[in-house]
């Protein structure tokens, strides 16, 4: 028992402090809104996409993740996209918050939290799992937040294909992995010299390029969670109790839940084999906090943005136990 409780420890603290950090950056003064936003901006821009470029152009994607285990987990979100698109209807009447919480059934802070936390709990396997699987995790949740916030908004504007590729084309997370995957596909056809090294290669022949991305990938999540632990505005939940309410338990209870219920199914049946890194990947997928990004997109979208900051803040300080409970869970019962 205690060596779960030390286990559960070591790979939700890290996150939690960095949190709690930023929190008591900005109380005592040393960080200000004007501050915060500027670096989160910046963060967004540069650190985000670098973390995706430097995440994916690493990785062996031969020995990746299957495409039954690829094809599942997509499966759930879908499922889990549907559940919330029918809860939205009974947790409020405001159309300006029913996409924000059909977003928070499914989409969560994987891009940014999953790649410490599945390193922490099966160490680079995992972490190269997580790098595979943020192409499709990444298009599906923001091509679908596109699309609820598009139908649920104050605005007039009704969304269109044109409309949600151009959002997403914009956003920097799928531009690194673009970027990154572009990289691998001309690494494979370029020629290689008589000792087989490539002509050109980003690692080979500018390595001082991948470094500079390497360093600024390795900033952007603990400068992430430091960010969103001063942006925590506790106070200001009234307003919203009933679907702050429904969207916690969309995120942080339904979600894994149901996730976990049939991946072990799915095991159970021989459909797919449950390792330590796939748990570790799952956990991110399905037990993350509701995505920062959210309450940005809510803002640009004419969407409820402050319930979207809400759900950001409570699901960020409420997952810090429910991924301590799933992680123990899984140790337990030898998953991890």
């Amino acid at each position: 028992m205690l060596e779960i409780l030390q286990y559960s420890m070591n790979a939700v603290f890290p996150i939690m402090l960095l949190i709690i950090l930023g929190y008591n950056a900005k109380k005592s003064g040393m960080l200000d809104d004007q501050t915060i936003a500027r670096v989160n901006r910046f963060n967004f821009r540069y650190g985000y996409f670098c973390l995706m470029f430097v995440n994916i152009y690493n990785v062996d994607l031969s020995e990746g993740l299957s495409l039954k285990m690829m094809a599942l987990v997509l499966g759930i979100l879908v499922l889990l996209t549907v559940i919330g698109w029918v809860a939205s209807a009974f947790l409020t009447k405001e159309p300006s918050r029913r996409g924000v919480l059909i977003q928070t059934s499914f989409r969560s802070n994987y891009a940014i939290i999953g790649m410490m936390m599945a390193q922490a709990l099966a160490g680079d396997e995992a972490a190269a799992l997580v790098a595979i699987f943020q192409l499709p995790a990444v298009l599906y949740f923001n091509s679908v937040s596109v699309l609820a916030m598009s139908i649920y908004s104050d605005s007039d504007k009704k969304p269109s294909v044109g409309s949600v590729i151009r959002s997403m084309a914009m956003n920097p997370l799928i531009r690194g992995i673009l970027a990154a995957l572009v990289c691998i596909l001309a690494r494979l056809v370029m020629p290689a010299r008589p000792d087989g090294e490539l002509v050109f290669s980003i690692s080979g022949t500018l390595p001082w390029l991948l470094t500079t991305m390497t360093h600024l990938s390795r900033m952007a999540t603990p400068l992430a969670l430091i960010c969103l632990g001063a942006n925590l505005k506790i106070s200001e939940a009234g307003d919203y109790m009933k679907e702050l309410a429904g969207g916690i338990f969309l995120r942080l209870v339904s979600a894994p839940a149901i996730g976990f219920t049939i991946v072990y199914l799915a095991d159970r049946a021989g459909v797919i084999s449950v390792t330590p890194p796939i748990v570790a990947m799952l956990i991110c997928v399905l037990g993350s906090p509701l995505a920062t990004a959210t309450a940005i997109m809510a803002k640009e979208m004419d969407a409820d943005a402050s319930l979207a900051g809400q759900l950001v803040v409570w699901t960020s300080v409420l997952s810090m136990g429910t991924l301590f409970i799933i992680v123990g869970l899984m140790r337990s019962i030898g998953w991890l």
